[in-house]
């Protein structure tokens, strides 16, 4: 076999154990046995080869007791995924001199600010610590919320400047600064709402716009979105999310 054979056939059937003591691993399992034993009913896996996409399958099906098969055109929800693409958005504009990565973000920020706390106070040295772009995309930033847990389906959606403050119909506490900047790594879902902010400020434009227009259309990666809700042409491709237990989530996904 040439070297894509023997990565897919290592995808495939040749999956190791993580180990406790970090020795290597000499028990090759199935991605059909890892799949039933962490109930997972469908996924997809892709592979880029010497920078091109050289091989996409589709395992298992869309939906628990349904027959329809996931295929690499199914789309998931890519959750946090999105975090890596928010920050290649930054980056681009840092690039462009429209943001700065070590410039206080209060200072790109027009519609909300980042509440001042114990943590941005002046030192003894003088030196006042402050929450930078830099820290925000490293997690270092020292805001708090670590995730969110979405909201079921047909139920009202909050604003970014609800989630931000903790305000109704939002289901999470305000974003705030929980540790000094700088002082360690935390991670941050919050941190990276404040980053969406940042850019949606100072560009004047919504975030699922930029992703479009700077990602997915130089990609040429049509079936991909950050819409909030998923746009109806998608609909039929789109994977139900199911709980650990292997249960689809009522209302198909969050």
């Amino acid at each position: 076999m040439n070297d894509l054979e023997q990565a897919i056939e290592a995808i495939e059937h040749g999956l190791l154990e993580v180990t406790r003591n970090g020795a290597p691993s000499t028990r090759k399992m199935e991605i059909s046995q890892r799949m039933k034993h962490y109930k997972v009913p469908g996924f997809s896996a892709a592979l880029v080869y010497q920078e091109e996409l050289a091989w996409a399958k589709g395992f298992g099906v869309m939906e628990a007791g349904s027959e329809k098969v996931v295929t690499p055109e199914t789309i998931f929800q890519a959750a946090s995924i999105s975090k890596p693409l928010t920050a290649m958005i930054a980056l681009h504009l840092v690039e462009a001199g429209r943001l700065d990565l070590d410039a206080d973000a209060n200072d790109f920020l027009r519609s909300w600010k980042i509440p001042k706390s114990k943590y941005t106070q002046a030192r003894p040295d003088g030196v006042i610590p402050k929450v930078t772009l830099r820290g925000l995309l490293s997690h270092s930033a020292g805001l708090g919320i670590h995730g969110y847990r979405g909201y079921p389906a047909g139920r009202e959606l909050p604003t970014l400047h609800q989630i931000l403050k903790g305000e109704p119909p939002a289901n999470s506490k305000p974003v705030r600064v929980v540790q000094a900047p700088g002082k360690a790594y935390q991670y941050s879902s919050g941190g990276f709402l404040v980053v969406q902010q940042m850019i949606e400020d100072t560009t004047g434009r919504p975030l699922v716009a930029l992703a479009k227009e700077f990602i997915f259309d130089k990609l040429g990666m049509t079936s991909s979105t950050f819409d909030t809700r998923i746009p109806e042409i998608f609909l039929p491709r789109a994977a139900t999310a199911h709980l650990r237990t292997g249960e689809p989530i009522p209302g198909k996904w969050h």
